[in-house]
Formats: C-alpha cells, sequence, structure tokens
C-alpha cells in the first residue's frame, strides 16, 4: 500500500501557488488531513479510512473541465491514482 503522507504531500506540491480560490480549500484541507495524519495509529493509516477522506476532498474540488483548464490538474489526479511514481 502506499504512503499517505507522502501521497498527500506530493499533491500539494503541484497545486501553484496562487490558484482558484476552490483549490486553497483544496490545499487547506489536505494540510489539516496532514496534521491528523502524524498522530494516527498505523493499523489505521494501513486502512482506507484516510484515502476515502482525500478522495471526498478531491472529488469535491476538481471537476472534468478542472483538467481540461489546468495543466497541473492532471499530475494531481495522477498523483492521486498511482499513475506516476510519487518521490520516496
Amino acid at each position: 500500500m502506499r504512503d499517505i503522507i507522502k501521497v498527500v504531500k506530493e499533491m500539494k506540491g503541484v497545486i501553484p501557488r496562487i490558484c482558484d480560490k476552490k483549490f486553497d480549500i483544496l490545499k487547506n484541507q489536505m494540510d489539516s488531513l496532514l496534521d491528523t495524519l502524524f498522530y494516527t495509529a498505523p493499523e489505521i493509516l494501513n486502512s482506507k479510512y484516510y484515502w476515502s477522506i482525500l478522495q471526498s476532498y478531491v472529488n469535491e474540488s476538481i471537476k472534468e473541465s478542472d483538467c481540461e483548464n489546468n495543466i497541473w490538474v492532471q499530475n494531481f489526479i495522477d498523483i492521486f491514482t498511482g499513475n506516476v511514481q510519487h518521490e520516496p
């Protein structure tokens, strides 16, 4: 199973510093998720619980048109879905 902390950090890293408000909200949600993950028991980290939360944030924030209008969004989605390798 992929390391959700590494994946979330890499996903956040592709969101531009200056972006639409909805992506700023997504970054804040991901920051809150990371804060929680650092104090989570390994048994829960290795479950699908936090992946489901992250998936909810992504699905609420990113629409198909965002992929067409923002070049970085496809890379963001590829990281989330595991279509690219995240850094070790």
